[in-house]
């Protein structure tokens, strides 16, 4: 519901980067904060080229920040997301494979946000869901703690929920030929 207010506002600081007009832009310190935040409400709204602008730029300004591996990884994965709205989902899975950290959190967004396109990408590519269950093998349903550990677990039964639909087709395929067989064996021996 806040979103417009928040869109105002990230675009109010990020005008706040320039001293005078014509002089060149001086990042603020965490302006790729605010440039991550105006790429995400805009890819809420569908204006990918303007949230990519904003994503990129968050990217490039991140590099200034000491300790900003988790806002690049942030960027990155929101990146990909925008890729995958295009549906480029070779391009979002470069971006996920450009990004590099040792952190267990980026490890868990990166490795998630790979199964949420093996199941997007498993509608024309049937082995994507493959990889998607062999991500979750490794996993369990468990309370939320820390906070993005919950991507994790969401992320886990939507791949639990893909798994039993492929599971629920294949048994209606099967069931529908097994019914077919029951029925020709039942009219040969009538007919015997």
């Amino acid at each position: 519901g806040h979103l417009p207010e928040a869109l105002a506002l990230c675009r109010k600081v990020i005008g706040a980067t320039t001293v005078n007009a014509g002089q060149p832009e001086r990042p603020i310190p965490y302006a790729a904060v605010v440039y991550r935040t105006l790429g995400q409400i805009l890819m809420e709204w569908n204006e990918l080229p303007e949230a990519e602008t904003a994503l990129l730029k968050s990217l490039e300004l991140s590099r200034f920040i000491a300790a900003a591996v988790e806002g690049q990884m942030e960027s990155s994965v929101a990146l990909a997301r925008l890729k995958q709205a295009r549906g480029d989902i070779t391009a979002a899975y470069a971006v996920l494979d450009g990004i590099e950290s040792d952190s267990p959190m980026t490890k868990a967004m990166v490795s998630t946000q790979r199964v949420r396109l093996y199941l997007a990408d498993s509608y024309v590519h049937p082995g994507a869901l493959k990889e998607a269950l062999r991500w979750a093998e490794g996993h369990i349903l468990r309370p939320v703690d820390p906070s993005w550990q919950t991507l994790e677990t969401l992320t886990l039964a939507r791949v639990m929920i893909a798994g039993c639909r492929q599971a629920a087709q294949y048994a209606n395929i099967h069931l529908s030929d097994l019914k077919e067989l029951m029925k020709f064996l039942d009219e040969q021996i009538r007919n015997a």
